[in-house]
């Protein structure tokens, strides 16, 4: 074992910094769940979660998206100098978690299905604007 005890008597200093940000309120998953066991409509999945961040065209008619995320990070650094050398270690961790819940209806407003999850792994597939047949 190493022991380093004696870096405690150089000149030196360390900080350590923590900080969180979130915004939007999670959305529970059995209020999805509710949804789509009673065939819900746009106005009834309107009422039970609130404005969507997002509408977003689909093929069979359109999602409603809404997403939040918690981050907590945490800094450490260490700089000191030994011999008229300066030393520094930095070490940041951070964690970004955007997940979110989609609302997929048919053309009509009533909903088809619910997607929980990462946002990005849930939308995968809907992020491009389907392809219309125009006719002459």
């Amino acid at each position: 074992m190493i022991r380093l005890w004696w870096l405690l008597l150089l000149p030196s200093c360390v900080s350590f910094e923590y900080s969180r940000q979130s915004l939007n309120e999670p959305i529970k998953p059995v209020a999805v769940s509710q949804l789509t066991e009673k065939e819900a409509g746009l106005q009834d999945c309107l009422n039970r979660l609130g404005a969507p961040n997002e509408l977003w065209e689909t093929p069979e008619g359109f999602a409603a998206v809404y997403g939040w995320y918690d981050q907590g990070a945490w800094n450490l650094t260490a700089s000191a100098n030994i011999r008229s050398v300066p030393l520094r270690f930095d070490y940041t961790s951070t964690n970004l978690d955007l997940r979110g819940v989609v609302l997929l209806f048919d053309r009509d407003a009533k909903l088809l299905r619910a997607r929980v999850g990462r946002l990005a792994v849930i939308t995968q597939d809907l992020r491009k604007r389907p392809v219309r047949v125009v006719s002459d």
